[in-house]
């Protein structure tokens, strides 16, 4: 969710001849929009022979620039031996420009961690290898000049680090898989890596409040998730499948007891988690149930993140949209922190849809298996919060001629005013609480409000006698662009009135 307002995000594909796709959803509008149809073309190389698979990274943000990094994915046997590499990739918001900071490490791949460092334009990327011979290196580059900086080795073949916190000092922290429990810090001043053994939290078994016994799983444990809740504090989870969420805070020496509190057991969860609005959001199957993906009763649940209330967990209900499809799995998922979640990530397909065509290999064959699941991009409101705003005059049609003013309506005529915007009034309101207004009416009649252009409502607002001025207040949705119409029935035809409407609040 970036400073914009919109929802950026990319695809995901096997396939050996095509990579990941990226897109914009406009949260104004309501729309998606395809803004690189492929993203191993905006590196410059052959989707048909090098394809740039994924985005497995986190999408960060500063001074206008969205970052991510691509991840192979390919799955023709021997196609990782030739691969370029992972690339870093810039997209900046008010141009819709990408810039290319080329492959991070040849032959290396970005699994997972990204972060940035604003004050110093400095970008955080973890890289690994899936050869024997590979290893596991961080990598910081400058997000003006593109120079790139090998930080050293912070993990052996195929490691996994998964997110970084960047605190407001610049310290960049990490952990990596099957490292003893390790946390890591880059110092921003130095670029030195410094290494906490074992000291992370005990990870905690997903089905119980008590500390996962084994001793394997304790050794392998790392951040499977985190996000920052300020310039200090960042909350996250513990891999494999902990059942506990923690909060950090990198103010606190570590080793003192004091840098990690426990928030709250939530049971599984896996990538798809999100925090905004005092509240962790993520998805779990019914009755905290295991499992992430290929099942058929996944709801959408938040945590609290309010100490006072005992930190309660909210069951928003089964992930199903109106169609009937329900989530297969759900990797990718942002809040705007108003109450609505934004969810990338697989679902059931019904039929109709086209779902997902898996790249396959056998035998020197390549063949796209039909899947009973597609990628979809989707938006949930757990709440519809009410939101006051100082009272304030939208629109007047005794104003002289404009968009919210003049002329005056004519009897069936209908007339649109975009309220998202103005007085207060964001562009995710849903609906408005206004005070609707008619004065100076020809003839008697009534008025209706609705949001749907060419649709007018059957109910009346209020009614009217000629040269009556009456006023009345109500709840009105607004359509996708944030407009609402109305509309003057009069007899007789042909008459007209001024209408007057003032806003007192809205709901996301």
């Amino acid at each position: 969710y970036a400073s914009d307002g919109n929802v950026y995000f990319g695809s995901s594909t096997h396939s050996a001849h095509h990579g990941a796709s990226f897109f914009k959803y406009d949260s104004a509008t309501r729309q998606v929009t395809l803004l690189a149809e492929d993203l191993t073309t905006i590196c410059g190389e052959d989707p048909q022979t090098n394809p740039q698979g994924k985005l497995h990274s986190d999408i960060v943000e500063a001074h206008g620039w969205l970052y991510m990094a691509t991840h192979f994915a390919s799955e023709l046997p021997g196609a990782y031996d030739t691969w370029t590499g992972s690339h870093v990739i810039g997209y900046e918001l008010a141009t819709g420009q990408f810039r290319d900071y080329g492959v991070v490490h040849p032959n290396y791949t970005v699994y997972s961690g990204i972060g940035v460092d604003p004050a110093r334009n400095y970008l955080y990327v973890f890289v690994t290898g899936q050869l024997p011979t590979q290893v596991s290196y961080l990598y910081r580059i400058h997000t003006v000049t593109g120079a790139r900086t090998n930080l050293g080795q912070v993990g052996t073949a195929f490691g996994t680090s998964g997110w970084m916190f960047v605190d407001r000092r610049g310290d960049v922290w990490f952990s990596v898989f099957n490292q003893n429990g390790a946390l890591r810090r880059v110092r921003a001043d130095t670029g030195q890596i410094d290494v906490f053994p074992n000291a992370l939290p005990p990870l905690y078994r997903w089905d119980a409040e008590e500390v996962t016994p084994g001793a394997s799983e304790q050794a392998a444990r790392w951040i499977a998730w985190m996000q920052p809740l300020d310039g200090d504090r960042a909350v996250f989870t513990l891999g494999h499948s902990g059942g506990m969420l923690y909060l950090f805070d990198s103010r606190m020496p570590i080793g003192s007891g004091q840098e990690f509190q426990q928030i709250k057991h939530i049971g599984f969860s896996d990538l798809g988690l999100a925090v905004g609005g005092g509240r962790v959001f993520y998805y779990q199957r019914a009755n905290r149930g295991f499992g992430h993906q290929e099942f058929r009763d996944f709801h959408l649940l938040s945590v609290s993140l309010d100490p006072a209330a005992g930190y309660p967990i909210t069951d928003h209900g089964l992930l199903e949209d109106r169609d009937g499809r329900v989530v297969w799995r759900v990797p990718g998922m942002a809040t705007d922190g108003q109450g609505r979640v934004f969810m990338v990530g697989d679902w059931w397909t019904i039929p109709g849809d086209l779902g997902t065509l898996r790249y396959r290999y056998n035998g020197g064959v390549e063949t796209y298996e039909q899947l009973p699941r597609g990628e979809f991009f989707a938006v949930a409101e757990v709440d519809r919060g009410f939101y006051t705003v100082t009272p304030c005059r939208v629109a007047d049609t005794r104003d002289p001629i404009g968009p919210y003013g003049g002329p005056a309506l004519v009897h069936g005529v209908e007339r649109g005013f975009v309220i998202a915007g103005r007085c207060g009034v964001p562009p995710t309101a849903t609906a408005v609480s206004l005070n609707v207004t008619v004065t100076v009416p020809t003839g008697a009649g009534h008025l209706a409000i609705y949001p749907t252009q060419g649709n007018p409502s059957p109910t009346s607002v209020l009614n009217f006698r000629a040269g009556q001025t009456r006023a009345n207040s109500g709840l009105f949705s607004l359509d996708g662009t944030g407009a609402l119409h109305v509309n003057g029935q009069q007899t007789p035809s042909g008459g007209t009135l001024h209408v007057l409407i003032d806003v007192n609040g809205y709901f996301r």
